[in-house]
């Protein structure tokens, strides 16, 4: 999911509502930081000596110790100054860093929100390691324009 399309999902959402992070049924702790958003660019080669290029967006959160969660009106208006920085973050493919007791740090994707009475809900989705030339090979990985030129070292 890109941030224009989490953004999106929290439209007709209440600015006041608290915006919940759901680590694997676990909400993020009260008063979480959003700490940075980075885009990257990426080179890399696979285990198939395949070397692949792509950018992507990060969004780290760190835990919170208590307090309230973060607003939805406060993360738009962080998300939107994010956006006006760097223009190419509201279209790339965007990942959540977060360790839970900020320990830790793991890479999730953000799943649908949820909305309720009282709060937005954002599930994270946990990431498994990734044999990028078995996957493109049996179609479940999106390489833009990328054919492997080799299959995997296995």
């Amino acid at each position: 999911m890109t941030l224009e399309e989490f953004l999106t999902q929290m439209d007709g959402a209440d600015d006041a509502l608290p915006l919940v992070f759901d680590n694997m049924g676990e909400p993020i702790g009260g008063g979480y930081h959003l700490t940075e958003f980075r885009v990257t660019d990426t080179t890399a080669i696979d285990c198939g000596a395949n070397v692949s290029t792509w950018r992507s967006a990060v969004m780290q959160l760190l835990d919170g110790r208590g307090g309230d969660h973060m607003t939805v009106g406060r993360f738009r208006a962080i998300a939107r100054h994010s956006l006006t920085t760097l223009p190419d973050l509201g279209s790339l493919e965007m990942k959540v860093e977060f360790g839970a007791n900020n320990r830790a740090l793991s890479i999730y994707e953000i799943g649908a929100v949820m909305q309720a009475q009282d709060s937005l809900t954002v599930p994270l989705i946990s990431q498994r390691a990734v044999c990028r030339p078995a996957a493109r090979a049996a179609g479940t990985l999106s390489d833009i324009g990328k054919t492997a030129k080799r299959r995997c070292c296995a």
